[in-house]
């Protein structure tokens, strides 16, 4: 599944979209990846992403780098 998320970044981006509000507290996304993977997804995760520039209401996109953000915190704990 991770080839055809690089290869097609609009269909990657849909992937996170859809699991985003799905994600359980308590536990970190991607922690069973490798670290090399884990860094992928953070490379694509801030290329799709990118902080805003303005504040504004919180968005999917805000909901998805937060999701980025949290991926890689090594504590394995969500902090809201």
């Amino acid at each position: 599944m991770w080839s055809a998320i690089q290869q097609d970044p609009e269909f990657g981006r849909e992937v996170f979209e859809g699991v985003s509000n799905v994600i359980k507290f308590g536990k970190r996304p991607g922690q069973n990846l490798r670290e090399e993977y884990l860094a992928d997804l953070y490379i694509f995760l801030a290329k799709q992403y990118p902080d805003p520039d303005e504040e504004r209401i919180v968005s999917l996109n805000d909901s998805i780098r937060t999701w980025r953000v949290y991926s890689t915190n090594s504590s394995g704990t969500w902090y809201v």
